[in-house]
């Protein structure tokens, strides 16, 4: 793995904004960033040969939501390995699990703490995609003594 794949859905472009920043400061250039606004726009980018390795969906994505592109991803042979993460603000339960159910492995709450959010991503890499994790992980590199 060159690098570490992700395509980020939102129709806000704060939220996509949000999301990359974290990603970019947890794995620097190591990973690629796709951030599609509609379910048309992330078909347009699903349908090349290299999947990502991960996908963050908001659940309110236009002209529908998540369950449209869900259902589609499900159809697609080259994307049924693709681990793929729901993002809301406002989903209910009932959304939740038909998501859940449809191929979703871990619903994340929407939150503006960038710390607390960071350790989210962090989470969903290391138990998700394990070998993105341990592999490129971008490090501070070590402290040198002062003489």
């Amino acid at each position: 793995m060159n690098t570490f794949r992700v395509l980020l859905s939102d129709d806000d472009e704060d939220d996509c904004y949000f999301l990359t920043a974290i990603f970019n400061d947890l794995y620097g250039d190591q990973v690629q960033i796709s951030c599609p606004s509609s379910v048309l726009a992330c078909q347009r980018l699903l349908v090349e040969p290299e999947p990502p390795h991960l996908i963050v969906l908001d659940f309110n994505l236009p002209p529908a939501n998540a369950l449209d592109l869900l259902d589609w991803m499900a159809s697609q042979p080259h994307l049924q390995s693709v681990t793929t993460v729901l993002w809301s603000s406002r989903i209910s339960e009932q959304e939740q699990v038909a998501c859940l159910q449809a191929g979703v492995v871990k619903v994340i709450p929407k939150q503006s703490d960038y710390i607390a959010m960071k350790e989210v991503i962090r989470s969903v890499v290391a138990q998700w995609i394990p070998e993105a994790y341990a592999h490129r992980q971008r490090t501070d590199p070590p402290a040198t003594a002062l003489s």
